[in-house]
């Protein structure tokens, strides 16, 4: 069986007690670990883990060992509770898949088993081996596919998180925090954790979440990128200063600048063509991120599409030369910004 929808698999939990095969995966980690999570306080109690919960880890599993668990009966409980971390299936062999079938066609019923994978995406398509450990587990159990939470999913944790922490923080300001920081669920527990700390009143303020929180990469590469368009590369260069400092990958950070001048390129050719900047959702995956087409209208109404394309190029030759020279990552990186700055002074000259 395959559930794809969270409030599904939250009505599935309350089937009690939990037993058989499951698969947790899918976008958003924070959900996999926090089901996952779950399952285990639902199905043990803390007085009996030592004997009734076994833990391991994906990269080294022996499957001999995760058979002796699995086969060993519960000591005074209905469950034994098995969790495996970051499953290696594309590292199993052909000896070890077929241990693994022999395993799963004749379950134990007095065992849980749960796959919780959070440190990586499974190529369900790509991978033959993750294809067919999937097929295996649905069939002789579940597979949850856990995706991300969007703006209201997103700013409902947020405010359930406050309440539970005696705050509150309005619909307008969680999606401001959302825009500044990510909206990537482990994050922003984290940041929320800081403001239930920091915040003097009871309601959780726009001026706290500036005050408190970390802008995440998106939030500051968009600053990056107006600063850019607006002719500050002082500003520009401090933003990526901090991001180093916070030891953001460049790769991520490049990876993130290209998408703010995907956005921007992208309306300005619908600008172009008078087509409204609001179509750009049918097209593509802005769920949950629509304030990237409102950003990116706004600038692309002062610019052309050449010299969106051009910003494009300069950060594509950028990623080349981020992953195949020695240059310095940063120094790649640095050089671009004052390429784009320098093609968009040539323009408004040229103008």
């Amino acid at each position: 069986m395959v559930i794809s929808q969270e409030s599904a698999f939250a009505k599935h939990m309350k089937q009690a007690p939990l037993s058989g095969i499951y698969l947790l995966y899918g976008e958003e980690p924070y959900l996999v670990q926090s089901y996952a999570k779950r399952m285990v306080e639902l199905s043990v109690e803390p007085s009996a883990r030592a004997f009734n919960f076994h833990e391991f880890e994906g990269k080294n599993l022996q499957i001999d060992e995760l058979a002796s668990a699995a086969e060993s009966l519960p000591v005074f409980a209905p469950v034994r509770c098995i969790l495996v971390n970051d499953f290696a299936a594309d590292s199993l062999s052909a000896a070890d898949s077929k241990k693994l079938k022999e395993l799963f066609s004749d379950f134990p019923p007095q065992t849980l088993l749960i796959f919780s994978i959070t440190g990586f995406v499974p190529d369900m398509k790509k991978s033959t081996k993750w294809k067919n450990f999937k097929s295996l587990v649905e069939k002789q159990g579940v597979v949850a596919v856990f995706d991300r939470r969007e703006g209201a999913q997103l700013v409902k944790f947020l405010q359930s998180f406050a309440k539970g922490h005696g705050k509150t923080i309005s619909s307008k300001v969680a999606q401001e925090m959302i825009a500044r920081c990510s909206d990537d669920m482990a994050k922003l527990k984290n940041e929320m954790e800081k403001l239930c700390a920091f915040a003097p009143g009871e309601e959780i303020t726009a001026q706290d979440v500036q005050a408190v929180t970390s802008e995440g990469v998106e939030s500051s590469v968009f600053d990056i990128a107006r600063a850019l368009l607006r002719q500050d590369l002082k500003t520009a260069l401090q933003k990526v200063d901090a991001l180093f400092y916070m030891r953001e990958q460049p790769v991520n950070l490049l990876a993130a600048l290209s998408s703010s001048f995907v956005d921007l390129y992208r309306a300005a050719v619908f600008i172009q063509d008078g087509i409204p900047c609001t179509e750009l959702a049918k097209y593509y995956n802005y769920r949950g991120r629509e304030f990237r087409i409102k950003n990116a209208q706004r600038d692309a109404r002062r610019y052309h599409v050449p010299f969106a394309r051009g910003c494009i190029r300069i950060l594509s030759e950028a990623d080349l030369a981020l992953k195949s020279s020695r240059t310095p990552p940063r120094t790649i990186i640095e050089e671009a910004l004052v390429k784009i700055m320098m093609l968009h002074a040539a323009g408004r000259t040229a103008r």
